[in-house]
C-alpha cells in the first residue's frame, strides 16, 4: 500500500484540476479576496508592528506586503502576511479542521507568485491540494480532542498545508514534496493557552513561513524521514490515529475536492470563530439591550474551549470572552473591528451587561431540535419585566459568501487606501476558468 506521505506527493505532482477549473476557480478567488482584505486591515495592529520592528530593516526581496509599500523576501513576507491575515481574527475557518487555512496558505501562494512566474492554474491547484491534504488529515486525526488538550489546530496542520501549497506552486518533484511535508511535520507549534494574545496570530505566520521554508529546503536537497505522516512514530502515531491511515488515503484520493463540500467558512465577525453562532443568536433576539436583565448562552460540547479568556485587559482578550462578545452584540447590534477599540470596551453599559451573562455547554440543545452538526447556540434573554425571549442558531452566518458580500467586507477592511484596494481586488478577481493559463504574477499589483 502506498505510504501516506507518498500519497500526498502523488496528489500534488500527478493530479490536474483542468477539468474542474469551472468549479474551483470561483471559490478559490473568493477565499483569496477575503484573505487579502483582512490581511491589509491586519497590518495596522500591534502584533504586526512589533513583528516588523524586529525584522527592520526588512530583508530585500520582491514579495509584497499588502496594504503597505514594502517588499521583502519570500519567507519574511509569508511570516508577516500570515500574521497580519489572522491579527484581527477575521479570516475564514474550515469547520472540519478548525484551523485558519486561508490565512496560512494564501500568504505562501502570494509570496511565491511575487518571486517566480506562476499561472492562475498554479494558484488554484496550490490552494485546492493544500486544502485537500489538511481536510484529510483533520478527518484522520482526533483534531478536536487535541484542541481540547491545548493543541492549536493551525499550528499542527498549518505548516504541512503551507508546505503542500508551496511545493505545488514551486513544482517540486514527488521526492521533494515528501521531504517538504516531512520537514513541515517537524515544525508543529501552537497552544490554545496563547489565545487572546499576540502569540495566536504569530502562530499562523510561523506556520506559513515554516511551510514555505520547508518546501524551499526540500527543493534545494534537504531530506527528512520517510513517511513522517504515516510511519511508526509519525504524525498519525503521535495522535493515536494509526488505524485511520486507510481513511486518510481514501480522503486524499477523493477527487470530488473537499473545498467544494466543506471549504472554509467566511467570518462575519473579527472575533473567535467559536462565538459566531452565539453572536448570531443574540442579534436574532430582536430586542433592545435596555430590556435585558440577564443572558444565558448554551452551546455544543467543547464550544467554549477557545473562549477561555477570563480577564479582559485588551482587545485580544475580548475576542475570546463569550460574555463580552454577546454583550457587544446585544448593545451594538453587531460586532465589528471598532467593537474592540478601548472606547467601546470601556463602556460601563457593556461591562454591566457582560456581568449578567452565563455560558454552559450541552450535548442536547435546550431549545429546538435535538440534533446538530458542527455547532449550535441557544441564547435566552430574561427581561426586566420577567418575560423570556430566546433564539437558536445552528449554522454560523458566513459559509461561502457571494461576491457582493465579500466586496462589502473587503471595502470595510481596506477603506482609505483605494489604490491598494483596487489592485488587490483585481488580483483576486482574475482567477477565472478563462484565465486558467494566464500569468498570475503579472496581474498582481505593482
Amino acid at each position: 500500500m502506498k505510504s501516506v506521505t507518498a500519497a500526498v506527493a502523488d496528489l500534488v505532482v500527478n493530479t490536474s484540476l483542468s477539468d474542474s477549473a469551472h468549479l474551483l476557480c470561483d471559490p478559490v478567488a473568493r477565499y483569496i479576496a477575503d484573505t487579502l482584505g483582512v490581511t491589509i486591515a491586519g497590518h495596522d495592529t500591534g502584533v504586526v508592528r512589533t513583528l516588523r520592528s524586529v525584522h527592520s530593516p526588512l530583508p530585500v526581496g520582491p514579495c509584497r506586503i499588502p496594504g503597505t509599500n514594502r517588499k521583502t523576501d519570500m519567507i519574511t513576507a509569508a511570516l508577516i502576511n500570515g500574521t497580519a491575515a489572522h491579527a484581527l481574527d477575521y479570516d475564514d475557518v474550515p469547520e472540519v479542521a478548525y484551523t485558519h487555512f486561508s490565512a496560512t496558505v494564501v500568504p505562501v501562494i502570494l509570496a511565491v507568485a511575487d518571486q517566480i512566474c506562476v499561472k492562475v492554474s498554479d494558484v488554484v491547484e496550490a490552494y485546492v491540494y493544500a486544502f485537500q491534504v489538511e481536510n484529510a488529515l483533520a478527518q484522520a486525526l482526533p483534531i478536536r480532542e487535541a484542541y481540547e488538550l491545548g493543541w492549536q489546530s493551525s499550528g499542527v496542520l498549518g505548516p504541512i498545508s503551507a508546505a503542500v501549497a508551496a511545493a505545488r506552486i514551486m513544482q517540486l518533484n514527488p521526492s521533494q514534496v515528501e521531504h517538504a511535508v516531512s520537514l513541515a511535520a517537524a515544525s508543529m507549534c501552537g497552544t490554545t493557552a496563547n489565545f487572546g494574545s499576540m502569540a495566536k496570530p504569530l502562530t499562523i505566520g510561523r506556520a506559513a513561513s515554516e511551510g514555505l521554508w520547508c518546501a524551499q529546503l526540500a527543493g534545494a536537497g534537504m531530506t527528512a524521514g520517510t513517511d513522517v505522516l504515516g510511519a511508526r512514530g509519525g504524525l498519525l502515531d503521535m495522535f493515536g490515529a494509526r488505524d485511520k491511515s486507510p481513511r486518510l488515503l481514501e480522503c486524499l484520493e477523493d477527487h470530488s475536492w473537499s473545498i467544494l463540500s466543506s471549504g472554509p467558512v467566511t467570518k462575519p465577525y473579527p472575533a473567535c470563530s467559536a462565538a459566531r453562532c452565539s453572536i448570531d443568536a443574540v442579534r436574532a433576539l430582536g430586542i433592545r439591550h435596555e430590556q435585558i436583565k440577564s443572558l444565558e448562552v448554551v452551546v455544543e460540547p467543547r464550544g467554549l474551549d477557545a473562549l477561555n479568556r477570563v480577564e479582559v485587559n485588551a482587545s485580544e482578550d475580548a475576542k475570546f470572552n463569550i460574555h463580552i462578545l454577546v454583550a457587544l452584540a446585544a448593545i451594538d447590534g453587531n460586532v465589528t473591528v471598532k467593537s474592540f477599540e478601548p472606547a467601546s470596551l470601556n463602556r460601563e453599559s457593556l461591562r454591566k451587561l457582560a456581568g449578567t451573562v452565563t455560558a454552559v455547554t450541552s450535548e442536547i440543545p435546550p431549545y429546538g431540535k435535538g440534533n446538530w452538526k458542527h455547532a449550535y447556540s441557544v441564547v435566552k434573554a430574561t427581561l426586566h419585566d420577567g418575560s423570556v425571549v430566546q433564539s437558536r442558531i445552528d449554522m454560523p452566518v458566513g459559509a461561502l459568501w457571494d461576491w457582493a458580500e465579500i466586496q462589502k467586507k473587503f471595502e470595510s477592511c481596506t477603506g482609505g487606501i483605494p489604490a491598494w484596494k483596487n489592485q488587490y481586488w483585481k488580483a483576486a478577481r482574475i482567477i477565472t476558468p478563462d484565465n486558467w493559463g494566464a500569468v498570475f504574477s503579472l496581474i498582481s499589483p505593482d
